[in-house]
């Protein structure tokens, strides 16, 4: 119990738990001062606050789209032609290794790299943006590329996509190498929720895919925080972002034409 106590006045140095904590003191004012809408207003952004911050709700929409493409085994796929890993995975940075910091997201070249070592891709093709960089425009597949090859991971030919906007412009150059190479059978990797809008371009674009999920958010793959939680804290609201972000994006392909 004391524990937890103290847990929970760690949790209210965080934004959203101090913010969760003056919504609380407020409407206690306010309701004392008998201003009842204020004290109100107070009571239901704290509660959404909760919702958010306090229960597993954001795990289990991330979930939704985590287990759409989910494999127990990740590297019990047939031998493609190609294992592609989208962009995502570091963006430049003045003064990391090879300039590059690694994101979040990383976990998708490393599964890429270890598909290809473990031979169940006779190629590797590399997705990402491009940055400015003192100036330079760097172009994220490529530092990938040069860094793999520096560190002697360049088990099979290595590609790069060049500067990408998006998944579906990736989709496409993925599309127009296949087609230059002959390649029939392709390895996708993407972070689990991105997956289900990924799977839908690549093969709107007329690739023949496996798809393999990495970079797990929820505890279909790794262990998470409690689910409840007396003070909210900042985990759930990136599950939110995370699920927002895709849904929006499935919908704006499908405006585009794109899935």
């Amino acid at each position: 119990m004391l524990r937890q106590l103290f847990y929970s006045l760690i949790y209210l140095t965080e934004p959203i738990g101090f913010i969760w904590f003056l919504l609380c003191v407020g409407a206690l004012i306010f309701a004392r001062k008998k201003q009842w809408l204020a004290s109100i207003y107070c009571i239901v952004i704290a509660g959404i606050i909760s919702i958010i911050g306090s229960t597993p709700l954001p795990g289990k929409l991330v979930e939704m789209l985590e287990k759409q493409y989910l494999r127990q085994d990740p590297f019990d796929v047939p031998v493609c032609d190609a294992v592609v890993s989208l962009g995502g995975s570091v963006q430049t940075s003045k003064y990391d290794a090879h300039n590059l910091d690694v994101m979040y997201s990383g976990d998708r070249i490393f599964m890429a790299v270890e598909l290809a070592k473990r031979g169940r891709a006779k190629n590797l093709v590399i997705g990402g943006s491009g940055y400015l960089f003192n100036g330079v425009l760097k172009i994220e597949p490529d530092m990938v590329k040069q860094w793999l090859t520096d560190w002697k991971l360049n088990y099979v030919p290595i590609y790069s996509l060049g500067a990408t906007d998006n998944t579906h412009d990736e989709a496409l150059r993925v599309a127009n190498l296949a087609k230059t190479n002959g390649w029939q059978q392709i390895l996708v990797v993407t972070s689990a929720y991105h997956m289900p809008r990924t799977a839908a371009t690549f093969k709107k674009a007329g690739l023949n895919i496996v798809c393999v999920p990495c970079d797990f958010q929820t505890s279909l793959s790794i262990e998470t925080p409690v689910s409840y939680t007396l003070v909210p804290r900042y985990q759930g609201f990136v599950k939110l972002s995370i699920f927002i972000h895709e849904i929006l994006g499935m919908a704006t392909y499908k405006i585009h034409g794109w899935i």
